[in-house]
């Protein structure tokens, strides 16, 4: 046997054995990062959308009847301005008063409150409210669904 041949076939097996398993171990460690990266992305993702869609579920369940009564009132208003009687004037009222005792926002409710106002100052001879009710009918009609 030759001895020094052995050696170094020897220590040519361990150099490639190291080397392999460094580089395999390099490729277990990339695919674990890999796995726990993608699974980071996936629960943050997931954190976020459940998080996010129940605070706009529980804005939108605030809203809605805001919106509804809002609208309502504008409704009302406006059946006021096309059929100006004293019966439905009584339902404008009551529509307005009926969405400020539900919450609508104080800005949207001026809104209202000012257009109304001003269509009753046009329908008793006063020309200047009628342009003024116009503009409060699109302010009215672009009013943002604000927070009191």
């Amino acid at each position: 046997m030759n001895t020094p041949a052995l050696l170094r076939r020897l220590r040519g097996r361990i150099i490639r054995y190291y080397e392999r398993w460094r580089w395999g171990g390099l490729r277990i460690l990339f695919k674990r990062l890999t796995i726990l990266g993608i699974a980071g992305i996936v629960f943050v993702l997931g954190a976020n959308y459940l998080l996010v869609y129940t605070l706009n579920q529980q804005v939108n369940r605030r809203r809605d009847p805001q919106d509804e009564s809002y609208w309502s009132a504008y409704t009302a208003i406006v059946q006021f301005a096309r059929h100006p009687d004293s019966a439905s004037e009584q339902k404008a009222k009551a529509a307005l008063d009926e969405a400020s005792r539900k919450g609508v926002s104080k800005t949207r409710e001026k809104i209202l409150q000012n257009y109304l106002e001003d269509l009753q100052h046009c329908y008793q001879g006063q020309r200047d409210s009628c342009k003024q009710a116009n503009t409060d009918m699109n302010q009215a009609m672009q009013a943002p669904a604000t927070r009191q």
